[in-house]
């Protein structure tokens, strides 16, 4: 039996659903869920998101490339920023992604209690709309936002 969607206007209000057992679509379209979107499209072998800068930059020493923004800014010694151009200019085949982000990873790891993640944009939408359509447990849509706060365009 299909479950509803709710929807979560900021990762601030995320505990207020219970995601264990429920599929979650991180919405971040003006940033990092599409530039997420766009590294696969450009060949990323994964993407691993990261919460703090230190954490993210070390992955470089690892042969990552590492991407990030902080407040809109590209992270200085990153080699890409939070623009989806960035990913649309550089060679990402079979390369690995480390990704810290103001809003979009922060969301990403307050939802990891539940049953499945997954990336929303609208360079994705119709192939995930036809993966939600097909799952059976319920969905929280998980609305970026920035720095805490609710936007237009997340929701």
């Amino acid at each position: 039996m299909k479950q509803g969607i709710e929807t979560c206007l900021s990762p601030e209000l995320i505990r207020q659903h219970e995601l264990e057992g429920k599929t979650v679509v991180i919405i971040d379209v003006l940033r990092a869920t599409t530039c997420m979107i766009t590294g696969f499209m450009k060949g990323a072998d994964h993407i691993i998101p990261f919460m703090e800068v230190e954490e993210c930059r070390k992955m470089k020493e690892q042969g990552y490339v590492v991407a990030g923004e902080r407040g809109g800014e590209k992270i200085e010694d990153f080699d890409l920023g939070n623009s989806p151009l960035d990913y649309m200019k550089k060679d990402l085949n079979g390369k690995g992604i480390a990704i810290t982000t103001t809003n979009g990873t922060q969301a990403i790891h307050g939802s990891k209690n539940a049953r499945k993640r997954v990336i929303g944009g609208f360079i994705n939408i119709f192939g995930l709309a036809k993966m939600l359509k097909s799952e059976e447990s319920g969905i929280v849509l998980l609305c970026s936002g920035w720095k805490g706060r609710i936007n237009l365009e997340d929701t």
